[in-house]
């Protein structure tokens, strides 16, 4: 017994040894965690926005501490000086004296510039709540040129290193088949424009969106009202505030697939995935990919972000001459979807629809199904996800070609409703006819290889620049984040707010707000 737990002791000794004198990773809980900044929460605060940048401190991880009160979280959001975000979405409930775990855990020590504190809706604090945000192994960045900024303000005068960044800015690629017309400049610099009427073939670019931190979810604040016959500003645009264009340049072929190929490779959330968003009616080159943008910050995706434009005029008034030039969008989209998929090398693209834009999307899949039906052969798009939300198009055309569908992308998603702004309006200019998006009292759109949702009490108009009520808005958002992350199917699988209504074949499911 004695020589047995002698050998016990003996092992026990061995294995402590080599925990000890192995390779920990960077982010263990015994490496050294110091305060970044202790944050006071004030009651009935429904998100809690941290500023870093006068700390300015690098670090391979942070994570939170709660000194007093109940802090329940829905999401934390990182954002890192170099533009880079990171979301944690698994929901906390830390009480006094209880820390998180690691929110996020990095190679390299990286300049943290801000943190958003998402509080589950219901939950917010009646009582105060302090807590300390702390940065494990921090580095305070080396001093620059804008340090000298700093000092030189002391009489009174602001450098630039001073203005407090509450925004992150984000690349999104673009291909467009509109007009181009003459540039225009902005701070200084020159920006490719691009009107509502049909160019000469496709043109390639990328842009770069300033997205302010400080938002709900879904919206799109811009300093402009639309007032039926036109947009004015009241103000002018504040990148804190407002989504801004800070570049939009056009590119050739070459060096498209360069710097898309580039932005690939950083990715980690969605790793070798693509996010191609196809705009609807009544809607500028501009607006498209500010709907882009936000899409994807939205939904934490971190891989390339593309907006196909066609050419909208981005007016009310324009329903007829947008649903003639939505057609001619068809072999540009084609065009763009096989730049990306055989030259970029990306292993799957996701094809995001909205409203008029379903029509050169869908007469893109009716065509690859008619050539391969016809025994011929098409190039492989790597289509993974595709999402008509509140196709503008007729009903019956869309039920004619959906059912040849099958086999050209991994899932085939429908949104339909019966209270989508944008279809309101079609209706009208269309002479009271169905469209795909409808969802009339005989039912919802039915097809072999498409899941239909009904998602009446939510609506889909955040795809557009219309905006609904926020708690709708961000059920859609988190599906589209799961439906694109994970492909799992049916959607009553991946999100408990869908109910399965009806049977094989005639199976659908309907979005319940409760």
């Amino acid at each position: 017994m004695t020589a047995s737990l002698g050998w016990f002791l003996r092992l026990a000794l061995v294995a402590t040894l080599m925990v000890a004198f192995s390779d920990r990773p960077a982010f263990s809980q015994n490496s050294d965690w110091k305060l970044i900044e202790r944050v006071n929460i004030a009651p009935g605060k429904g998100s809690v926005f941290i500023d870093f940048a006068k700390t300015s401190r690098r670090v391979l991880s942070t994570r939170i501490h709660v000194v007093s009160g109940v802090l329940r979280l829905k999401r934390v959001t990182i954002n890192y000086a170099n533009g880079q975000q990171f979301f944690d979405d698994r929901g906390h409930e830390l009480k006094a004296g209880m820390t998180s775990v690691s929110l996020d855990e990095l190679e390299r020590p990286r300049a943290i510039l801000s943190m958003v504190l998402q509080i589950p809706a219901g939950n917010s604090p009646s009582d105060g709540i302090s807590i300390d945000i702390q940065g494990q192994n921090q580095e305070t960045p080396a001093p620059t040129a804008a340090d000298d900024g700093r000092k030189s303000a002391s009489r009174g005068q602001k450098s630039d290193a001073q203005l407090v960044k509450k925004f992150v800015e984000m690349g999104v690629f673009y291909g467009t088949n509109r007009r181009r017309e003459a540039d225009r400049s902005k701070n200084d610099r020159k920006l490719a424009a691009f009107s509502g009427e049909v160019g000469q073939g496709l043109t390639l670019g990328q842009a770069v969106v300033t997205v302010p931190i400080e938002r709900q979810r879904g919206t799109i604040p811009r300093p402009e009202t639309d007032l039926i016959l036109a947009r004015i500003a009241f103000r002018d645009e504040d990148p804190n505030r407002d989504f801004t264009l800070a570049s939009v340049d056009v590119l050739d072929a070459t060096r498209f697939t360069e710097l898309a190929t580039r932005q690939m490779a950083k990715a980690h959330r969605f790793k070798d995935q693509a996010l191609v968003f196809v705009h609807g009616y009544n809607t500028s080159f501009d607006d498209a990919v500010f709907r882009t943008a936000q899409i994807a910050y939205d939904i934490g995706f971190d891989g390339l972000a593309i907006s196909f434009s066609w050419p909208s005029r981005g007016g009310m008034w324009d329903y007829r001459h947008d649903i003639d030039t939505a057609k001619t969008g068809r072999d540009a989209l084609r065009e763009l979807l096989e730049t990306v998929s055989q030259k970029v090398g990306v292993k799957a693209i996701n094809l995001i629809a909205h409203s008029m834009g379903s029509d050169p999307t869908g007469e893109l899949l009716r065509q690859l199904s008619e050539i391969k039906r016809g025994g011929g052969s098409n190039a492989d798009l790597k289509l993974n996800e595709v999402v008509f939300a509140a196709p503008d198009v007729s009903r019956t055309v869309f039920e004619q070609f959906a059912r040849h569908f099958t086999g050209i992308a991994r899932g085939i998603t429908l949104y339909a409703s019966r209270n989508d702004r944008a279809l309101q309006a079609s209706r009208r200019f269309a002479s009271g006819m169905l469209r795909a998006g409808d969802v009339p009292k005989d039912g919802i759109i039915l097809a072999n290889g498409i899941e239909s949702i009904d998602v009446s009490e939510a609506s889909t108009s955040f795809f557009s620049l219309n905006h609904t009520v926020f708690a709708e808005r961000e059920h859609l958002i988190e599906d589209l984040r799961l439906l694109l992350s994970r492909s799992v199917h049916p959607p009553s699988e991946r999100f408990a707010v869908y109910r399965t209504e009806g049977k094989p074949p005639n199976q659908w499911w309907l979005y319940r707000r409760n």
